[in-house]
């Protein structure tokens, strides 16, 4: 017999174990009945008859287990029996079954919904094609942080030569006015090569993407949008490809849309800030006045076959001394090329593996506490266990029975905790930090689903293994004939004991761990800020560059606006600011003394620059320690003045 007819006969004794149970007493009854014809026909009595057959048959009971056993079905049938037995037992304790299942729940779904976040941000490969090729490249200046930086455009062109890249694409942050559709949107925008997307391999599910005649200074307006904009304002519209509408104030075509679910860029940590981008459209870079040296671009690759990060970096090396021997670079400037998959989850790695390990101890309490209980409980069930022993149940029996009883309660706990993690996950989802990346695609999905059921079986495994243990070394019989018990034997107090232990020692690991992070939060919370928090309310405004083409009309516009929002009733200052404190930004400028020599690029010290109107120290309360803060002269056609923050540490300002 092959080995798929054994199986299918296997399969179809389960399936119709009635019918094969009949056709079994019909088959025994028949040569029993044939036997005794026989004997009746040898002169014996009917009674003598059936008795003879019947001896020398063997015994009909055991010939059928024997064809039983043949079939290989045993094993299924007696776990099914075992079941059984498990669930009119629970039934029969349902104060403990619901206590059990709800404690295995909650510990269970902790688990699920942190392992669902940590699987989209950690486990899962990036959603592009071929993700292991791809790389973030850039320069590290002398002295830098280490982290990626930006590249100006023409050293980028250069770069895209480098025989290690099979590609490379760049893009650059910005805001942007869409007009058009059913309302005008500010948006988040990247200005973007035309070699990006087939770096990553994308392509839009309409249209095209851009051309390299789009990278061009002053190439034809151009513009794709993403999936949700085209969809939230522009109803879906799928004649939307070669229609013409307003970004930036400008007229752009639209030549593409991009898919579903594609999100770019991911979440980065750059230069020591995350910057987590919420892209509406994208805009060919010819467009946005990105091919002159002072806009930045951030950089994808893709290794060509065979080539690593580390001989990419070198061979990128020997580009920029070249680079820096012309001015594009500074001296000492050395090449980064980092996994992008690294480049984005190797910050948060080490938080998001302590929160599953934190609530993976949760969950071994959990177990912890339902084994005890389960020790606890077997002592009153010895005398039913002695019963089956007497009657011929082994030791392997009995493990296997108690066994199947934590393994139902933790099925039962599972089916709960599924529960506990859905309803988790929306509130992980809703408190999670933006940088977290993709976690927009956490969700109840098969692999949350599977990670569930495997730690079901697990934890029925770790809550029923120390019962089941000692159940299998205790003398059953002999505990029930002395009258001790099980639960007076010594290993049963020795094993109480141990369970104990650990439960305390886990509990007071929770609870260290939960107190430092409770003080960690309370001195979060009781860090000054540098500015008033309370009462404030912010505004977003982008000005159409075609009604403020200049600076002076974007000045009155804001001054008309700070005294119109002045003069509402409960509003004591307004201010305004290019970016909002403590919030991300790549605005960074080069600072030197007049009168002494520039820095050449990148070799002088570069600060953190916001552009903010008068009124904004007073509105947000920030002192100013030494000199004044801007007023009304300071406007757009006045000699220019800053202020300058000062880092100090435990010492008071001492400006010069």
């Amino acid at each position: 017999m092959s080995v798929w007819s054994d199986v299918a006969e296997r399969l179809r004794a389960l399936v119709f174990r009635s019918r094969e149970e009949r056709e079994l007493e019909e088959e025994v009854a028949f040569h029993l009945e044939r036997e005794a014809a026989r004997n009746v026909r040898d002169g014996m009595s009917p009674e003598e008859a059936r008795r003879r057959a019947l001896l020398a048959f063997g015994g009909a009971e055991r010939t059928k287990e024997a064809v039983r056993d043949a079939r290989g079905t045993r094993g299924i049938e007696e776990f099914a029996r075992d079941l059984r037995h498990a669930l009119r037992q629970l039934g029969r304790n349902r104060g403990f079954t619901a206590v059990a299942v709800l404690t295995l729940g909650l510990g269970i779904g902790a688990s699920t919904a942190v392992f669902s976040v940590v699987d989209v941000a950690l486990l899962r490969p990036l959603p592009f094609r071929e993700p292991a090729r791809l790389v973030a490249v850039g320069s590290s200046p002398p002295g830098g942080d280490g982290g990626i930086s930006v590249a100006r455009w023409p050293a980028y062109q250069e770069w895209t030569e480098s025989p290690a890249f099979e590609s490379m694409g760049a893009y650059m942050f910005t805001f942007l006015m869409v007009s058009g559709g059913s309302e005008p949107v500010l948006t988040e925008a990247l200005g973007i090569s035309a070699s990006l997307l087939p770096t990553l391999g994308v392509r839009p599910v309409l249209g095209r993407g851009f051309t390299p005649e789009d990278d061009r200074p002053g190439g034809p307006p151009r513009v794709m949008l993403d999936y949700g904009l085209w969809q939230r304002v522009f109803g879906g519209d799928p004649t939307i490809v070669g229609r013409t509408i307003r970004v930036g104030g400008a007229p752009h075509e639209v030549v593409g849309v991009l898919p579903a679910g594609f999100a770019f860029p991911p979440a980065l940590h750059v230069q020591n800030e995350w910057m987590t981008w919420r892209t509406g459209v994208y805009v060919n870079v010819g467009t946005i006045g990105g091919l002159n040296e002072e806009p930045k671009f951030l950089v994808i690759g893709r290794l060509a076959p065979g080539v690593t990060p580390e001989a990419a970096a070198a061979e990128l090396s020997t580009r920029l001394a070249g680079q820096a021997e012309r001015g594009l670079v500074a001296q000492g400037t050395s090449a980064r090329v980092e996994s992008l998959r690294e480049q984005i989850v190797a910050p948060l790695r080490p938080e998001l593996l302590a929160f599953l390990v934190a609530v993976g101890v949760v969950l071994l309490v959990a177990c912890v506490n339902i084994a005890a209980l389960l020790l606890a409980r077997l002592a009153a069930r010895e005398q039913e266990l002695a019963v089956r022993a007497a009657l011929g149940a082994g030791r392997g029996r009995i493990v296997r029975q108690l066994l199947t009883e934590s393994l139902v309660l933790a099925a039962g706990g599972g089916v709960v905790g599924a529960l506990f993690a859905w309803a988790g996950l929306k509130a992980l989802l809703a408190a999670a930090p933006a940088e977290l990346p993709r976690i927009h695609e956490a969700g109840v999905d098969p692999r949350m689903l599977a990670f569930a059921l495997g730690l079901s079986l697990l934890t029925g495994l770790l809550c029923g293994l120390a019962p089941a243990l000692r159940a299998g070394r205790a003398d059953l019989r002999g505990a029930l004939a002395s009258g001790r018990g099980l639960a007076g034997e010594r290993g049963t107090r020795r094993a109480h004991g141990v369970l104990v232990a650990l439960e305390v020692g886990l509990a007071v690991t929770l609870l260290v761990g939960g107190g430092l992070l409770l003080r960690s939060l309370r001195e979060l919370l009781r860090v000054d800020l540098g500015f008033e928090a309370r009462r404030l309310l912010t505004l977003d405004v982008m000005l159409p560059p075609d009604r403020y083409p200049e600076r002076l009309d974007a000045a009155r516009f804001l001054d008309e606006a700070r005294r119109r929002l002045g003069a509402l009733r409960g509003v004591q200052g307004v201010g305004a600011i290019d970016r909002l404190p403590l919030g991300p930004s790549f605005s960074r400028t080069a600072v030197w003394i007049l009168g002494r020599p520039r820095p050449r690029p990148g070799e002088g010290p570069v600060a953190l620059n916001a552009t903010v109107a008068a009124g904004y120290f007073d509105a947000i309360r920030i002192p100013v320690v030494e000199g004044r803060g801007f007023n009304a002269r300071d406007g757009a056609d006045a000699p220019g003045v800053v202020v300058i923050q000062c880092l100090i540490n435990n010492s008071e300002p001492k400006p010069t």
